[in-house]
């Protein structure tokens, strides 16, 4: 398994069904299936509960992507549209909420964040020829 590749998933997915006031590095350890010192080493960071530093979090992952070489664009572009694309599920998630409707699915979750890493990465085609 690779930490760097599990990391910003589980991240968007914390940030998508938690939201930002609720964000924990717990439960993207959890998620992504690595230990909290797995986290650390990634990110070089303790237990993140700010929106801010969840942010700083993201972008240490989509950076790690970016040292593959795997970005279409800059580390803070491409952070900005996952960032976005993560507010973006869990304003579904809130107004669900507050109209009593049933929560988006996993599946709609998961298309929006799929989404928002193709328009961030490269084609394996395009990574494997370089």
């Amino acid at each position: 398994m690779n930490a760097g590749a599990t990391l910003p998933n589980a991240t968007l997915k914390v940030l998508e069904e938690e939201g930002e006031p609720e964000f924990s590095t717990r439960d993207v350890c959890a998620i992504a299936k690595v230990t909290a010192p797995t986290l650390y080493h990634h990110i070089g960071s303790a237990d993140i509960p700010t929106a801010e530093e969840a942010f700083t979090l993201l972008t240490a992952c989509v950076a790690a992507i970016a040292g593959e070489g795997s970005l279409t664009q800059k580390v803070d572009a491409a952070a900005d549209i996952m960032w976005a694309s993560t507010k973006a599920a869990s304003l579904l998630c809130g107004t669900a909420s507050l109209r009593k409707l049933s929560t988006p699915t996993a599946a709609v979750l998961e298309q929006k964040r799929q989404g928002a890493f193709r328009s961030i990465l490269k084609s394996k085609s395009n990574v494997q020829s370089q």
